[in-house]
């Protein structure tokens, strides 16, 4: 309800216009940048048991086990996207 309020207050200040998407600030990332290119390299050379495709979901705990830090899986899905790898 509260997004609902915001949008009519933006259309009512500025019209049409303030319902476009607005440039967002991005928060740091949970990884540094050397864990982000070990990320990026884990899914290049392919899972442990030889298969060539990760899902978001062994990524995600295998992210949390190697570096201890918790990510959701959309975290997951912004790092691949960030990096091309989707």
């Amino acid at each position: 309800m509260h997004t609902l309020c915001d949008w009519v207050n933006r259309y009512n200040a500025e019209g049409l216009s303030g319902l476009h998407d607005r440039q967002r600030t991005e928060r740091p990332s949970k990884l540094t940048e050397t864990q982000q290119q070990a990320e990026v390299g884990r899914v290049i050379e392919g899972t442990p048991d030889g298969k060539p495709d990760w899902t978001l979901e062994s990524l995600q705990l295998k992210t949390e086990k190697v570096s201890g830090v918790s990510f959701s899986l959309e975290d997951v899905s912004r790092l691949l996207i960030r990096h091309g790898l989707c």
